[in-house]
């Protein structure tokens, strides 16, 4: 009696898993292109379907492999589309090569996407080369996207500059000449389509092309003599007038309240826009009593640290940044907070810095203003 009861439960057994089989054999060949299909020979086993597929690929796997290694060889961060996602790319090409069974090590990996870089990484590399710890994939990433963060700020899109006067009354200044405009200005320009490099008398540099020149004084007579006698007389220019626009910061008036305000509403909106955030609810805080950031918050599996990969943080973190820089002093704290982690962030920084969005959604139309004041107050700051 127990020896066919054994036998019926490993009958059912086997039917159940005939039937697994079959239906997984369906799959796939079902899976796969009439096309393609045809040209494969047919089976009802598994193992040998499987088998006859890899027979009729061979050939052009390894015609893919050539592929992949010659783009990985050639391939080049053009700037383009961002560092991040040019790692990824190149990524992917070795996770393809690795399931050709040409695995390439992660540290090859990383030294290659170096070389990889161009020459405004230069001593990104430099300093790369000189540490005996050697990178992982992800720290590659972060890395590469702050130094890519820091390669934007230090090339703006506009030129300035600044003339300073030394006079305390109307009419009591210094002459005004044009060489001692030359002198103040060649900080940033020296002769017609030359730019300077450094130093107080400045240097001609490569060629190069001005837009959006802010000139300020408060002067308006040494203001009006810069235009006329040096700007005019070395650049092929236009004066659009009064400045409403500096460096993505608009400039809004009040004389008769004495009040300049400077609004970044735009630039808000172009990085709301940038993290798919532009249609976010809005909170009134950018944190609140209670909310925590520690290490605690960091990855702690390969899986984690995967989907983070994906997640342009750092980016994010540098564009508040410049908000926070320029006109948004109130989101000074929380910013510098999510700094502390751009190495290694988890997704409870990710969605620390979304809450940040949210708020600059909220409160874009903030200005930072200046107030004219006859008794000027100087604060004081402590540091404990």
């Amino acid at each position: 009696m127990e020896k066919s009861r054994l036998a019926y439960e490993q009958r059912a057994a086997y039917e159940k898993w005939e039937h697994s089989y079959r239906i997984s054999l369906m799959i796939m060949k079902g899976s796969i292109t009439t096309a393609i299909r045809g040209a494969i020979l047919d089976s009802d086993n598994a193992k040998m379907y499987l088998a006859h597929i890899e027979e009729q690929f061979q050939g052009s796997s390894k015609a893919h492999a050539t592929t992949l290694i010659t783009k990985m060889v050639t391939l080049k961060y053009s700037g383009s589309n961002g560092v991040r996602e040019h790692i990824l790319r190149m990524n992917d090409m070795a996770s393809q090569l690795k399931g050709l069974d040409m695995e390439i090590s992660e540290g090859f990996l990383v030294h290659f996407i170096m070389t990889s870089l161009p020459a405004q990484f230069g001593p990104f590399k430099i300093n790369y080369n000189t540490q005996i710890k050697k990178w992982k994939m992800s720290e590659l990433i972060s890395m590469c996207v702050q130094e890519e963060e820091r390669l934007k700020s230090e090339q703006p899109d506009s030129a300035h500059v600044a003339i300073t006067s030394s006079s305390k009354g109307k009419g009591k200044g210094k002459k005004f000449g044009k060489s001692n405009v030359q002198r103040n200005t060649s900080a940033s320009v020296t002769k017609t389509g030359k730019a300077s490099s450094s130093g107080t008398n400045g240097s001609s540099g490569p060629k190069c092309h001005f837009y959006d020149i802010l000139l300020a004084s408060s002067d308006m007579h040494m203001l009006h003599k810069t235009k006329k006698n040096f700007m005019s007389n070395n650049f092929d220019m236009k004066d659009l007038g009064e400045a409403s626009y500096v460096i993505g910061i608009e400039i809004h008036r009040d004389r008769s309240r004495g009040i300049l305000g400077l609004s970044q509403r735009a630039y808000i909106d172009k990085v709301l826009k940038r993290f798919n955030m532009h249609n976010c609810a809005s909170t009134v805080a950018p944190v609140v009593k209670g909310d925590k950031f520690s290490l605690l918050q960091c990855p702690r599996n390969q899986l984690e640290q995967d989907k983070m990969e994906r997640i342009p943080y750092a980016s994010a973190v540098g564009s508040l940044k410049y908000a926070q820089v320029c006109t948004r002093p109130d989101i000074v704290y929380v910013v510098g907070m999510l700094r502390r982690y751009q190495i290694n962030p988890g997704m409870g920084h990710w969605k620390a810095a979304k809450k940040v969005m949210r708020y600059l959604q909220d409160t874009k139309d903030f200005m930072f203003t200046y107030r004219k004041s006859d008794n000027l107050e100087l604060g004081k700051q402590y540091k404990s």
